[in-house]
């Protein structure tokens, strides 16, 4: 198990990876953004937690992400989970 941090680090690396080989994935454009801020809201970069709700990384992964790389869609489920303990 990875901290919080890293973790959301490790599923952003990934992600930008899977998205060079699957350019085609408009999914990954906001799994990136959303990863972004949770690594913002992590740090403390960021004290907006409005957006919290908004994350459906599980959702996303489920349906867009598993068929690509099941690697990758178990990474943010642990995301998705961690996400919503904030």
């Amino acid at each position: 198990m990875f901290g919080r941090s890293s973790l959301f680090k490790k599923a952003l690396t990934a992600c930008e990876k899977l998205q060079a080989r699957h350019p085609q994935a408009m999914v990954l454009a906001s799994i990136i953004a959303q990863l972004k801020y949770l690594i913002d809201l992590d740090a403390g970069r960021t004290k907006d937690r409005s957006r919290l709700s908004q994350i459906a990384l599980g959702v996303q992964a489920a349906r867009e992400i598993e068929p690509l790389d099941l690697k990758t869609a178990e990474l943010l489920y642990e995301v998705a989970d961690a996400a919503r303990k904030m």
